[in-house]
Parts: structure tokens; C-alpha cells; sequence
């Protein structure tokens, strides 16, 4: 079908006022990526539902880590292996919960790091199906 330069400067219009701007969505994912904002302003909310769930259960994790006795520093001056962590008593423990959560924080921080490529893509994306949508719609009025 052919579109009039009238509705092709309509099209474009639309589809930029629809679409997320890039600064934004970087931005959000400068500042608050880790827990998913970026994901949520891209209209993906799922992934934005489970990296916030992810981020909140790790923090939570170190946190009782923390209180259950284990120190960051009781790691640094000797290594302990799992079996002397689950034989151990409440510090043991304590020191599991704090390396859980900050294993679940290091895989939040690569999946953060490797946002950076995939945003403009995601942008892209959803540009096109605009695009597309706003055109299935001059097509009908037709």
C-alpha cells in the first residue's frame, strides 16, 4: 500500500512519540539497573520483575549473612571450604548466606554489564512494532 509523505510524516511522528528515548533508558540503567528499571521503562516487565526480585533476595541474603555472624572479613583471612562452612556453627552459616547472596549480586552485576549492548536493540524493537502498528492502522481506515 501506498502512504502519502502527509501520513509518512504522521508515522514518524507517532512512532517517535511511542517510543522509549534512549537517554532515558540508559539513564535507568546507569542509576538504577540492577534492579531492573531500565527493563520496566522498555516494556519488558517480566525480566524487570525478576531482576528486582533477584536484587532484593541477594541484598536480603548478605543481609542475614551479616546478622547471622559471618563477616565479609572472616573470608578474606582464611578460605573456607563448603564442608568447614556447613560444619561450622552460626558464623558458618552466616558466611553462606553472605557468599549466596553475593554470588546472585555478581550475576545481577555481569547481566547489568551486558544491558549496556542489548538497550538500543530492545529500543529498536519496539520502535519497529510501532511502526508497524500505527501502519496496519492507516491501512484499515483506508
Amino acid at each position: 500500500m501506498y502512504l502519502s509523505p502527509e501520513q509518512q510524516i504522521l508515522i514518524r511522528k507517532h512512532v517517535a512519540a511511542d517510543s522509549p528515548s534512549p537517554a532515558m533508558a540508559y539513564g535507568l540503567w546507569l542509576v538504577f539497573g540492577l534492579f531492573g528499571a531500565h527493563y520496566f521503562y522498555l516494556r519488558r516487565q517480566l525480566c524487570g520483575f525478576v531482576r528486582l526480585i533477584a536484587a532484593f533476595c541477594g541484598l536480603a541474603l548478605m543481609g542475614l549473612g551479616i546478622a547471622f555472624g559471618g563477616t565479609p572479613a572472616d573470608g578474606l583471612f582464611y578460605e573456607p571450604s563448603l564442608s568447614d562452612i556447613l560444619r561450622s556453627s552460626q558464623s558458618g552459616y552466616g558466611l553462606l548466606l553472605f557468599y549466596s547472596g553475593a554470588a546472585i549480586l555478581a550475576g545481577l552485576i555481569i547481566w547489568w554489564l551486558a544491558d549496556a549492548f542489548f538497550i538500543r536493540r530492545f529500543i529498536q524493537r519496539i520502535r519497529a512494532r510501532n511502526r508497524q502498528n500505527i501502519i496496519a492502522f492507516y491501512q484499515q481506515a483506508s
